[in-house]
């Protein structure tokens, strides 16, 4: 088996059909399986994956509900796939037509590489106008910088990669992406950008999930910070790390006129607060001042 493409799946029975379709109209002259790890899925998400074995190939389900969480899944899902080559797919985003060959062609040059993001085919223009995507002409930085990083749901890369920086770390609920990114970097693999394929990203529609997906990825990404500072990734100026962005006092004055916001005003402020409010929560539970 030359190339394994590995699915983390919960409870993904509205979108994972979109991606298996998109994944049935591959064609690549190598011999590749698509694995679905399921983390426990209650919603029927197995019996929509079995839907499509007559039509994606070589595709199974393993089970990676020992524990709950993405890391854990496609961790499992990747050990216990047969692939050489490793392609990571995410259940509720859709791949172009030609990501498979595309990036194969990269994993015969490179060790470890990132497609681009697209966020234009699965959502609505008020939600990406409240969230620019930023992997669709290069890879993803950091504030402060430090190394580039790519979507978890864009990468692609080795087995004997995953083995060298023993996958992705189970301690990250969100940004885990981003310290594997990282690890694998300061192995000695540098990330390649494929610029000729996609992943189309859904963003979520309702206000409490787009609230919820930036603070828990902003808690996590104090920790980020404090993880990588003794392998060099530079401080926040003192007055940055104390008042952040976007300021409290900003939020506060856009709060009282919230009812004559659009949709994409009114997302950027559920989006900011979410970003402040996770920002917060990991200053006070990993000790480190990143406001």
């Amino acid at each position: 088996m030359q190339l394994s493409v590995v699915i983390p799946c919960y409870n993904a029975a509205a979108t994972i059909g979109e991606q298996l379709e998109a994944l049935a109209r591959q064609e690549w002259g190598g011999e590749w399986e698509v694995v679905v790890s399921d983390n426990g899925s209650t919603d029927g998400s197995p019996e929509i994956v079995n839907g499509f074995r007559d039509r994606v190939p070589n595709l199974r389900i393993v089970d990676s509900s020992a524990a709950r969480g993405e890391s854990h899944s496609r961790n499992g899902g990747i050990v216990q796939s047969r692939g050489a080559w490793i392609l990571n797919c995410d259940a509720d985003d859709v791949v172009a037509d030609n990501y498979v060959a595309v990036m194969a062609e990269a994993l015969s040059v490179h060790d470890f590489v990132a497609c681009r993001l697209d966020a234009h085919r699965l959502n609505e223009k008020w939600q990406t106008e409240s969230w620019p995507c930023g992997q669709e002409s290069g890879l993803l930085d950091f504030s402060p910088p430090f190394l580039l990083s790519g979507g978890g749901g864009t990468l692609g890369f080795k087995r004997f990669v995953f083995d060298k920086v023993g996958g992705f770390d189970p301690a990250f609920r969100a940004r885990a992406d981003n310290d594997f990114c990282w690890r694998v970097q300061l192995a000695g693999f540098p990330l390649h950008f494929v610029a000729e394929t996609a992943v189309h990203y859904r963003y979520p529609k309702e206000y409490w999930k787009m609230y919820r997906q930036s603070r828990v990825l902003a808690r996590y990404s104090v920790l980020l910070y404090k993880n990588y500072q003794p392998l060099g990734m530079p401080r926040l100026p003192w007055k940055r790390a104390l008042r952040g962005r976007p300021r409290w006092m900003r939020l506060l004055k856009q709060s009282r006129h919230l009812r004559r916001y659009d949709r994409a005003s009114r997302a950027q402020f559920v989006r900011d607060l979410g970003h402040k409010v996770g920002r917060l929560e990991g200053s006070f539970r990993y000790r480190v001042l990143a406001l």
